[in-house]
């Protein structure tokens, strides 16, 4: 069985050869233009795909998942905030007392929001090199 399965930007193509009993890895870099039935078909194999990076490293699977949750909820919280500081402003405009305490704490809020972001962009791509790295170890022997 062949097939192509794409772990954490990595392709890889899996020969599973059952009379040997294990699999063969090598690595392919191939870029096919396929259709749309071609791509949704490819969707089987993300089951093996999560089911080898869940073997690899059980925290660190769960700890890259709950970042990228994590990560998604921040652009609409920044919308948010955004919408706040703008009723604000245009709140004090009326007031003309133009820079009130709460808006500088939405300004700070916003501000720690981004910060978070990129943070945790950070700690997303630490979490998908190690787990690269580990699957490299565990599942391709290289010799030097």
């Amino acid at each position: 069985m062949d097939y192509f399965v794409v772990i954490f930007g990595i392709k890889f193509n899996y020969l599973c050869q059952k009379k040997y009993g294990h699999l063969e890895r090598t690595f392919i870099i191939k870029k096919e233009n396929k259709t749309l039935k071609e791509n949704f078909a490819a969707l089987k194999y993300l089951r093996p795909m999560f089911a080898l990076i869940w073997q690899t490293n059980k925290t660190l699977t769960f700890l890259n998942i709950n970042l990228r949750f994590l990560k998604a909820v921040i652009p609409s919280a920044l919308l948010l905030v955004g919408k706040f500081i703008i009723d604000e402003i245009i709140k004090n405009q009326q007031t003309e007392n133009i820079f009130s305490n709460y808006l500088w704490i939405l300004i700070s809020i916003e501000f720690a929001l981004a910060l978070l972001s990129d943070g945790l962009n950070r700690l997303i791509n630490l979490t998908d090199g190690l787990s690269r790295r580990l699957i490299c170890q565990q599942n391709f022997h290289f010799t030097h």
